[in-house]
């Protein structure tokens, strides 16, 4: 095993001990940079949340924390970025919250376009422990999404809705 010689001083590290510094250092790099939000191109974001692991979840929190409302925050988020469609980095390792607040895109998103967009998995985080076959918490391609729609279509009807 050959010992190398570093710096001015003379000192010298051998290969094995190199090693055990370097590859660490690496891959605690890679692993932050896996951690960074990755955000979707196109949709505007603060670019201030987008290099950092944490996000906007700083930000978020301090706002909670003052007035305890998301909202708000999300409203500004929209207006500080000038755009009815923004992205917000609120889980570390997750993908972005999407937040669209264009009326009317949004009714034809959901009226029109459930072919291309699916349920979000936020209702089954949320509800999914106390009400596991509640129709919230399944996608619309699921099995039981299916029947339970089916169960209840005929509640939404106007001559029910009428009479109760």
């Amino acid at each position: 095993m050959s010992i190398y010689k570093v710096g001015l001083s003379g000192t010298t590290v051998s290969p094995g001990v190199a090693l055990l510094i370097v590859l660490p250092t690496v891959l605690l790099y890679l692993l932050y940079r896996l951690a960074l939000p990755r955000p979707i191109p196109g949709i505007p974001c603060n670019e201030a949340a987008s290099k950092s692991i944490l996000g906007d979840l700083p930000g978020m929190m301090a706002h909670i924390s003052k007035t305890g409302e998301l909202w708000p925050w999300v409203v500004d988020q929209c207006i500080k970025l000038d755009s009815p469609i923004i992205q917000v980095f609120v889980r570390p390792f997750g993908g972005p919250w999407v937040i669209l607040s264009d009326f009317r895109e949004a009714q034809d998103i959901l009226m029109r376009r459930t072919k291309e967009f699916d349920r979000s998995e936020i209702p089954k985080v949320v509800f999914g422990g106390i009400t596991p076959e509640f129709l919230i918490i399944f996608n619309t391609k699921e099995k039981q999404y299916k029947e339970h729609k089916r169960l209840l279509q005929d509640l939404m009807k106007p001559d029910f809705l009428r009479g109760v």
